[in-house]
């Protein structure tokens, strides 16, 4: 009975540890978002019905560090994520795709001495 109710703790431990991780991790590359229809007209017919997605492709950082101001220690580090938008005129069948760069600050800094 002991070992049981220790394997359901471990259990439900290792299950929490697990659906964290998996929260915090950045969509994966290569999943598209079906974002729907758009307000703005196609720039060839004029018709507003285009549809609208958007594929995540990659994050990285953008090579730039600044003070955390958060922080007594420690920077931050500018990222870039990458996503690319799909548009489709479902009147005239035209597709276009544009790149789209997001850049944000993403916090490194820490309070203590010899913390990170």
């Amino acid at each position: 009975m002991f070992s049981k109710k220790i394997s359901k703790k471990v259990t439900a431990v290792a299950a929490g540890i697990i659906l964290s991780v998996m929260s915090s991790v950045p969509a994966l590359a290569g999943y598209v978002y079906e974002i729907g229809y758009s307000d703005d007209p196609c720039p060839i017919c004029g018709e507003t019905s285009v549809w609208v997605k958007e594929e995540y492709v990659s994050s990285s950082d953008a090579e730039e560090e600044r003070d955390c101001p958060d922080h007594k220690y420690g920077t931050d580090i500018k990222i870039r994520d990458y996503t690319i938008v799909y548009y489709y005129c479902h009147e005239c069948y035209y597709g276009w795709t544009e790149d789209v760069y997001t850049y944000f600050w993403e916090c490194h800094g820490y309070d203590k001495p010899n913390q990170n």
